[in-house]
């Protein structure tokens, strides 16, 4: 990869004040110019490498400010990697695995344990779910408007006018608990609701957490789902 780094000129520069960490706060206006180093970056080979540089009054070791940049770059995403459970598998296929086992009996299963508590979703920080419930006074001549947590894994949560619930089940809910953390929300804002924090896994008292379903995905590969 080729860069060009422009120089630029200080049409001023006020220094304000000294920092405790030694360096200064600076206030400037600057302008760059066509005038430009060519920098060439190539992948090194385990880890940093080394800057070069055909100016000899340029700092080639540790002082190297691109070279000090490349360091600290790979130990803020190294400790980042660390920070991942390494129990999460790496399934790639998520959206195509979900519809082609959505009748699996493993759902079955998996919502024949739930308790339907709705502990998963109270600790979850990307729960979103809510109830509108209109409140009369007592006396019947005003009320309140409010919206309400609630929960899609909650039995009374698909239940509409008549009586019928499209998802009855603990099954079906669970499903459609994990489909919309794990799928239908990427689907639609190329993220997923799941950030892997392990709370919902920590909060459910008959151990259900997405990493059950991703390795219930692993287990069944893409090569089963064809």
């Amino acid at each position: 990869m080729e860069i060009s780094a422009n120089a630029k000129i200080n049409l001023t520069l006020d220094i304000l004040r000294r920092r405790e960490d030694g360096y200064h706060d600076l206030q400037m206006v600057m302008q760059s110019v066509s005038l430009a180093d060519e920098l060439t970056v190539t992948p090194a080979q385990g880890g940093v490498g080394t800057a070069v540089s055909d100016l000899h009054f340029l700092p080639t070791g540790g002082k190297n400010l691109a070279q000090m940049a490349a360091a600290a770059f790979r130990a803020a995403t190294r400790a980042r990697q660390g920070a991942f459970n390494g129990a999460i598998p790496d399934v790639q296929e998520i959206p195509m695995l979900m519809d082609a086992f959505h009748e699996d009996g493993f759902w079955d299963e998996l919502g024949g344990r739930c308790l339907s508590c709705n502990a998963c979703a109270n600790v979850c920080p990307t729960c979103y779910c809510f109830d509108i419930r209109d409140t009369l006074d007592p006396g019947g001549a005003s009320g309140r408007r409010e919206r309400v947590w609630d929960a899609c894994t909650s039995p009374q949560f698909a239940m509409v006018a008549g009586g019928h619930n499209f998802r009855a089940t603990p099954a079906a809910r669970g499903r459609h608990r994990m489909y919309h953390k794990l799928n239908g929300f990427l689907a639609t804002h190329d993220r997923s609701l799941c950030v892997g924090c392990g709370r919902c896994a920590v909060a459910c008292k008959v151990d259900i957490s997405p990493i059950e379903v991703l390795r219930f995905f692993e287990r069944k590969g893409t090569d089963d789902a064809c």
